[in-house]
């Protein structure tokens, strides 16, 4: 038997190990999205949330952080929504900031971002981003909850 004869199993196992491990990197955190929500909590599962909004491309007058009323709980995270991780995310314009705590004590930072086209974008804790629903929806879903707090 040659010595090439003898490294050729060894490099067919290489070759498939690779395969595989390019596929689970490659797939990997859409499969991890599966098993967590985490990134946009329910509305029946918070108890508070902050949030504000600053540098608006629509020359919009910056929100400082405010407690959102209950009642736009739903509005604000359904905006986001729906959601899908982003594996290479730009670098967008920084929109604003969601800080939410949930019920069972949890809290989700998530960070706004304007990218002028297309989803909108946003960041989680854990540092995944995500594109979702659109620019102006999230922004507006905002600016009503903070209206409702200053009439």
């Amino acid at each position: 038997m040659t010595a090439r004869a003898r490294i050729l199993p060894y490099l067919e196992i290489a070759a498939v190990a690779l395969g595989l491990l390019f596929l689970l990197w490659l797939f990997l955190p859409s499969l991890l999205n599966l098993f967590s929500d985490s990134a946009v909590p329910s509305a029946e599962n918070v108890s508070t949330m902050r949030a504000m909004v600053g540098n608006s491309p629509r020359q919009l007058e910056n929100i400082q952080p405010f407690e959102v009323p209950p009642n736009h709980f739903a509005s604000i995270l359904a905006a986001l929504r729906p959601y899908q991780i982003d594996k290479r995310p730009a670098a967008w314009q920084e929109l604003g900031e969601l800080d939410i705590r949930c019920k069972d004590e949890s809290r989700v930072r998530i960070q706004l971002y304007w990218t002028g086209n297309g989803p909108g974008a946003f960041q989680d804790n854990k540092g995944i981003y995500y594109r979702g629903g659109t620019d102006k929806a999230i922004e507006d879903a905002i600016r009503d909850a903070f209206k409702a707090t200053n009439p």
